[in-house]
C-alpha cells in the first residue's frame, strides 16, 4: 500500500463498497479482504480507497451465489481457472433457474385452474422449441386453396395424445407429414384435436419462447388449452368434421401412419392418389429430414 493512500475506517469503507462492518470483518477472517492497517492497540481496522474495487468485486460475487472457495479463484486464481468457475456457476445457476421455473408454473396452474379444468381428458408437458419445431415441419403439408375447400378437414392439423406420445398429423392428400414427440409428462387420454393450420402457425410463434408448454384436452370438441405458466392460449377445434375424417383421407392402414415418425425425426409420405381411389399406404416412399 501506498503510504500517502487515503485510509478508511471501516464504517466509511463499507459504505462506500456497499458491506457491512460485520462483512468485512468476515472476510478479513477468511482472508478474502483484509485491511490495509490494524491498529496494534484497539484493533481498529483501516482500508485503503484503492481496496474499494476488490471489495465491490466480492460483494457482487457474493450476491451472485458463489462460495467462498470459488470467490477466491475468481479473486485471486489464474484467469483460466476464474473463467471455469465462473462459466460452471452460470451452469448450475441456469439449470437452478429452470427447475424453480417448473415448480412455480405447477403452483401457479393448480392456483390459477379453472373449475373445467376437472374435465380435462389428457394432458402433456413438452418444451417450448420441440413444440414449435414439430408444428413449423408438420404445418406446410395441411391443404389449401380447391383442395381446402373441397375438403376443410385437409387445412387442419391433428394434434393426438395418444399412447404416452404427442403426435402432429397433416395431409393435402398428397402429402402426409408426422411429428411425434415424447413429452416429459403425459396423463389420461387418448384424445384427438383438430386445429387450423394458420392457428398452429401463430402457436409456434409463442412456444418457442416457452421453457415448457402443457398441452391439455377436454372433452369432444372441446378444444385444446396451452399452457406455460401463467400464460394460457385457448385454441377452438377446427373444421366441422371429426379428426377421424382426416385419418381416413390420409391413410387408411392407421399403423403405417403411427410407425413413419420417430422421436426426434421428421418424415414426410409422398402419397400417390390414383384416379376414384384413396391415397395408398403401401405404395408410399419416405424421407427422413
Amino acid at each position: 500500500m501506498d503510504d500517502t493512500e487515503q485510509l478508511l475506517t471501516i464504517g466509511v469503507f463499507a459504505r462506500r463498497v456497499g458491506l457491512a462492518p460485520s462483512a468485512l470483518r468476515f472476510y478479513d477472517d477468511c482472508g478474502l479482504l483484509r485491511p490495509a492497517r490494524v491498529d496494534a492497540v484497539t484493533g481498529y481496522r483501516r482500508y485503503g480507497a484503492g481496496q474499494a474495487p476488490r471489495a465491490v468485486k466480492l460483494r457482487q460475487l457474493r450476491a451472485a451465489g458463489l462460495p467462498l472457495v470459488d470467490a477466491a479463484v475468481v479473486l485471486d486464481g489464474p484467469e483460466d481457472a476464474a473463467r471455469d468457475v465462473l462459466r460452471a456457476h452460470l451452469e448450475r445457476t441456469r439449470r437452478t433457474a429452470d427447475e424453480a421455473r417448473t415448480v412455480v408454473e405447477d403452483l401457479l396452474r393448480e392456483a390459477s385452474r379453472a373449475p373445467e379444468d376437472s374435465g380435462i381428458r389428457a394432458r402433456a408437458r413438452v418444451g417450448g422449441a420441440e413444440l414449435a419445431s414439430a408444428v413449423r415441419q408438420v404445418a406446410p403439408a395441411a391443404a389449401t386453396g380447391a383442395a381446402r375447400e373441397e375438403f376443410p378437414v385437409l387445412g387442419c392439423v391433428l394434434l393426438e395424445l395418444v399412447d404416452g406420445e404427442v403426435r402432429w398429423v397433416a395431409t393435402d392428400r398428397y402429402r402426409l407429414a408426422v411429428r411425434v414427440l415424447r413429452p416429459d409428462g403425459f396423463e389420461g387420454g387418448p384424445r384427438r384435436v383438430l386445429i387450423a393450420a394458420e392457428t398452429v402457425r401463430s402457436l409456434a410463434e409463442w412456444a418457442v419462447r416457452q421453457v415448457t408448454v402443457d398441452i391439455e384436452c377436454a372433452g369432444e370438441a372441446a378444444g385444446v388449452r396451452l399452457r406455460s405458466g401463467a400464460d394460457c392460449r385457448e385454441v377452438p377445434e377446427g373444421a366441422g368434421q371429426g379428426p377421424d375424417v382426416l385419418l381416413e383421407i390420409a391413410a387408411p392402414d392407421r399403423p403405417v401412419l403411427v410407425r413413419s415418425a420417430d422421436q426426434g425425426s421428421f418424415t414426410t409420405l409422398v402419397m400417390p392418389v390414383r384416379e376414384g381411389a384413396g391415397a395408398d399406404a403401401s405404395d408410399a416412399g419416405h424421407t427422413d429430414g
